[in-house]
């Protein structure tokens, strides 16, 4: 790592690999966020957190270098991470950019049957992006073309609008279609770091929500502690102050309970906003996790109702319908104070699970002794798997 990580933050990664017959480009990340783990196998590494709509691999051949890729001119760097100078920037990119291919044939069905695309919410930029992060997290830049048709439109982007044009024709617009283009991290490479703008953040006056949904991994829910993000992104995590959401506590409730719900056929999302999100059905339902001790459940559980009601906001504001708001918080084992919390949120239509570590699934996480995975299979009407 550098002497400051931090500058890490928002920066453009190249990525070059080097073997006996020379240095290649293997590719470019962005980096979100700077994080160092705590705990688990690589306690005391960095965490990079990359924005996947403007990253991307080159090719899938790692055992020998790419000839197109070569990288005569960084022979002279040291295995490990350097600071790019302008002019080992533009040579790299200048790579990069002659490796664009141009073709007037669509893409063949085998590759439209490998992309994973999520749900498509939000302004035809939100939609752009998380199209252009689906497909360069499947596809690497030699597998896919740019568009040779009067409108041009760079490889991923051209994937992406494709897809589009396959599955849902009714978003496929010229608007789309210029977002995607804009977005395609073949064309984008702005890596300037601007100054934060502090002013900006200190007027914002409306909280902003990230609902970019993404699967989550159990095996890699960790609690890390911030270093730095990019200053030119919004800070989600600020907007909400959650600075608990690194911590062990936190993570070790988010694990179990998102192992749990893949062991019973489900399939949890999140955002850097939301802790935990499901579609089942029509419904969807949104999920905040707290920890909390005696002294500060009420307090607790009142930041997780403001946070649930930004969340839902955001979520109406961009196609989705049918939310729920479930509340998950560590139980005190004080039942009367428990079941004033319930009656409390109930009234805001909030539904409130408690969290046991002492207690077996099924009963970990539930409300009256009713457990949470019966409670989607009723709300829901979705038979899950019994267990």
């Amino acid at each position: 790592m550098p002497e400051k990580p931090e500058d890490l933050a928002g920066a453009r990664l190249w990525i070059v690999l080097r073997a006996a017959r020379g240095d290649s480009l293997f590719g470019k990340v962005y980096v979100d966020l700077v994080e160092i783990f705590e705990d688990g196998m690589n306690a005391g590494d960095f965490c990079l957190t990359v924005d996947l709509s403007k990253s991307l691999a080159c090719s899938r051949k790692l055992n020998i270098p790419v000839h197109s890729f070569k990288t005569p001119f960084t022979g002279g760097f040291k295995e490990g991470l350097h600071k790019a100078e302008e002019e080992i920037d533009e040579r790299l990119t200048e790579v990069l950019e002659r490796n664009l291919t141009v073709r007037l044939q669509g893409f063949p069905n085998k590759l439209f049957n490998k992309a994973k695309v999520f749900p498509l919410k939000g302004d035809a930029s939100c939609k752009a992006h998380a199209l252009i992060a689906a497909t360069t997290a499947t596809f690497c830049l030699d597998e896919l073309w740019g568009s040779g048709s009067k409108t041009r439109i760079p490889p991923f982007a051209n994937f992406a609008y494709q897809w589009l044009t396959k599955h849902h024709d009714n978003e496929a617009t010229p608007e789309m279609r210029k977002a995607l283009s804009d977005a395609d991290p073949t064309t984008n490479h702005a890596n300037k770091k601007p100054a934060a703008n502090k002013n900006h953040r200190e007027k914002r006056a409306v909280p902003v929500v990230d609902i970019k949904l993404l699967p989550i991994a159990p095996e890699r829910i960790f609690a890390r502690r911030f270093v730095a993000k990019d200053p030119t992104g919004i800070d989600y995590a600020e907007a909400f102050e959650k600075t608990e959401h690194a911590e062990k506590r936190h993570q070790d409730m988010l694990r179990e309970i998102v192992s749990r719900l893949l062991s019973i056929g489900l399939s949890p999302l999140q955002s850097s906003s939301i802790d935990l999100f499901l579609q089942l059905r029509e419904k969807n339902f949104i999920f905040e996790l707290k920890t909390a001790t005696l002294d500060n459940l009420t307090s607790q559980c009142a930041k997780g109702l403001f946070q649930l009601a930004c969340y839902e906001e955001a979520l109406k504001s961009n196609g989705y319908k049918n939310t729920c708001r479930v509340l998950v918080v560590e139980s005190t084992g004080q039942l009367k104070l428990n079941s004033y919390i319930l009656k409390v949120l109930g009234s805001f239509d909030v539904y409130v699970f408690f969290y046991n570590s002492e207690k077996t699934w099924p009963q970990k996480v539930s409300r009256d002794e009713d457990p949470l995975e019966n409670f989607l299979c009723f709300e829901s009407m979705t038979s899950l798997k019994s267990h």
